[in-house]
């Protein structure tokens, strides 16, 4: 089964390159990943929006 898991970290964490959702990494070595970059990511390649974007 292929499931997203989208833990409380990851809903407003988003993808550097795409500015896609970011899910939990399954990699040891990885934070996160992004399904529609099909990569895996470091924390450093990835962003939080900020609640005044959200509100945007």
């Amino acid at each position: 089964m292929d499931e997203k898991v989208i833990e409380k970290d990851c809903i407003n964490r988003l993808c550097s390159r795409c500015d896609s959702q970011v899910y939990k990494s399954d990699l040891e070595d990885y934070s996160y990943q992004c399904f529609e970059c099909d990569e895996d990511l470091y924390f450093i390649e990835t962003y939080v929006l900020d609640e005044e974007d959200l509100k945007k």
